[in-house]
């Protein structure tokens, strides 16, 4: 279900996306109701997709695929079918979630593991965003040290129109 455009480096596909075509896409899938899943894959992940069926299936299934880092612009270039831009995970989340804020959206995050990624993220998710905070106060699930997290989810979830779990793989 990714986006209309979308290359395959190595065993990993990503979305030819800018960062505000791949806001765009999430604000699609809020406003569809559809939910779906943001992932922001670098070089490493590709090289670990090749022996990995299950983050190949992953990454299959993503609704974003958004590149990470400037070797997979490079590699895109190299192979003829370039990515217009790097919007990595760190560049998308604070644009999205000033977009989520002036569009009314109650984001929802589930801290996943005890990381400092995790953890990170839902300290991010409840701070006021730059246009000056939270039409609504975000929904936020405690972290479980034996959880999973989504890999960077912006779903549909019950009261929520959105998810984000701070997570560095699927």
């Amino acid at each position: 279900m990714g986006c209309p455009h979308r290359i395959e480096l190595g065993p990993v596909p990503v979305d030819a996306v800018t960062l505000v075509t791949a806001l765009d896409r999430v604000e699609e899938l809020v406003t569809a109701r559809q939910g779906g899943t943001v992932f922001t894959p670098n070089v490493d992940h590709v090289v670990l997709a090749h022996d990995n069926p299950r983050l190949r299936e992953a990454y299959a299934r993503a609704s974003l695929s958004l590149a990470d880092g400037m070797p997979l612009i490079w590699t895109s270039r190299a192979l003829g079918t370039p990515l217009p831009e790097k919007v990595s995970g760190s560049d998308f989340v604070f644009p999205l979630l000033e977009r989520a804020s002036t569009r009314g959206w109650i984001p929802w995050t589930r801290a996943g593991t005890l990381t400092s990624t995790a953890l990170g993220a839902t300290s991010m998710l409840l701070a006021p965003v730059p246009s000056g905070g939270w039409r609504t106060r975000p929904r936020v699930s405690p972290p479980r040290p034996s959880s999973s997290a989504c890999g960077g989810c912006w779903a549909t979830r019950g009261v929520a129109d959105g998810a984000w779990s701070g997570s560095t793989l699927p």
